[in-house]
């Protein structure tokens, strides 16, 4: 077939329009827009997913770590509050008892004990229920025994391993009790509270035994050496005892609270009811010439 010169021109004509069609730029540019539109939706998407993790994540730490967190405040509280760092910073010594001379022995009904020969002033009670017994000295020393109890709430040996316990305690760090478990951060308040509220362990904590009582001694206030605090168990039975010791000095009151411990012991192995108790204090204590009726303990008479 024969081609004209028309023809030609005509066929190079279509040939560069499809040509120009094929690499156009803009046209080249909005397929490729349109090639890659899903992929960058995608992209989108995925860092709102990342976005809500780290939301969520924040979130869950945050409510880990608020009861931790006022835990820590608590704790703080307990532990900067006035005199709180001097009563927790003594640590439990042992304490050698010793008779520190002269002494008289005499009984207060549930148990015997000593007295620096010639110290006794009077002797009286205090308490119609379950009396307490107060022991004046000539120079206006004194000892009070509190009434003897046995309680297993804090644990089962009448609370002596939580007092040990209580007073080994001390200050831990902010991290530490942040770490601590609920059981772990109760028990520590437990112990630490108690031990921060007592000025009685300003002076020092001792902890003592003999062949029928064992106990803690808390040496008193920096102010006040003279007054001592001796927590008592004993040996044999399940009874214990709070002793309060208050004297003018130091010296004075540790040669009270030696010469009553090196000659403590309980003649009743458990804790008696009221009126039994209530009958021993009063049948011995009426023996001495220096006991002052303050009326707190009735008279009892036997039933007919």
């Amino acid at each position: 077939m024969l081609r004209t010169r028309g023809h030609e021109a005509a066929g190079n004509l279509d040939f560069l329009q499809e040509s120009v069609v094929r690499v156009h730029p803009l046209e080249h540019g909005i397929r490729k827009f349109k090639n890659t539109k899903k992929p960058m939706k995608v992209k989108q998407h995925r860092w709102v997913y990342v976005l809500v993790f780290f939301a969520i994540g924040g979130f869950a730490l945050a409510a880990a770590a608020y009861p931790r967190l006022a835990r820590c405040r608590a704790y703080s509280k307990v532990v900067n509050r006035a005199d709180a760092s001097l009563n927790l910073q003594p640590q439990p010594t042992k304490v050698a008892i010793e008779n520190p001379g002269a002494s008289v022995r005499m009984s207060i009904g549930y148990a015997d004990i000593g007295l620096p020969k010639d110290w006794a002033k009077s002797v009286t009670t205090h308490g119609s229920e379950v009396p307490a017994i107060q022991i004046a000295g000539e120079a206006g020393e004194q000892i009070v025994f509190m009434p003897p109890f046995f309680d297993t709430a804090l644990s089962a040996d009448g609370g002596y391993s939580w007092y040990r316990n209580e007073a080994s305690s001390q200050r831990v760090s902010l991290a530490k009790v942040f770490m601590m478990s609920t059981a772990e951060f109760d028990e520590l308040i437990g112990y630490t509270l108690p031990k921060s509220l007592s000025r009685y362990n300003q002076n020092g904590i001792g902890c003592f035994a003999t062949e029928y009582v064992r106990g803690f001694i808390r040496f008193g206030p920096k102010a006040e050496p003279g007054n001592i605090l001796v927590e008592v168990w004993s040996k044999r039975g399940d009874l214990s005892q709070g002793m309060l010791i208050s004297s003018r000095d130091a010296e004075s009151a540790s040669r009270i609270v030696q010469c009553v411990l090196a000659n403590l012991e309980y003649s009743v192995d458990d804790v008696p009811v009221g009126d039994v108790l209530q009958t021993l204090i009063r049948s011995e204590l009426e023996k001495h010439d220096l006991f002052r009726d303050d009326g707190t303990i009735d008279d009892r008479q036997d039933p007919e």
